[in-house]
């Protein structure tokens, strides 16, 4: 008999395999689920639709470009996405910043955006804007 099996007939707990098993993802998760494909268009950008949002432009090749509101001149986050739409994008030397797709259509999707550096999150909706000619 193992120490941890010993452990466990101790405390009551007759099935020494218990737990071992695939954890049922479905029963931890909240209401909201993610999108199980995510695939962003890449000819324009994504444009927040709340002030602070930011905006964020897809590439081929699984890449992503964040900017912030008011960073205009600044270098872009660069990160990567994923088909099931997860994605980070990370400012040089800093702590990044990973959204998570819950729905999406063809010209918009909603998000959950958390913020690592100080662990807040919020539920944001982009909107796609075609690049304007000129």
């Amino acid at each position: 008999m193992r120490l941890r099996d010993a452990f466990r007939s101790r405390r009551g707990d007759d099935d020494p395999d218990e737990g071992s098993g695939p954890v049922d993802v479905s029963a931890i998760e909240g209401d909201e689920s993610e999108s199980a494909s995510f695939q962003p268009r890449t000819d324009g950008d994504y444009i927040g639709e709340v002030g602070s949002a930011g905006r964020l432009r897809f590439l081929p090749g699984g890449r992503v470009q964040y900017r912030p509101d008011g960073a205009a001149g600044s270098e872009p986050w660069p990160g990567e996405y994923t088909p099931a739409g997860r994605f980070s994008v990370q400012q040089r030397f800093e702590r990044p910043i990973t959204f998570t797709v819950l729905s999406s259509s063809a010209d918009a999707f909603t998000a959950r955006r958390t913020d690592t550096r100080d662990r807040s999150a919020d539920t944001l909706g982009y909107r796609f804007e075609p690049p304007t000619a000129g």
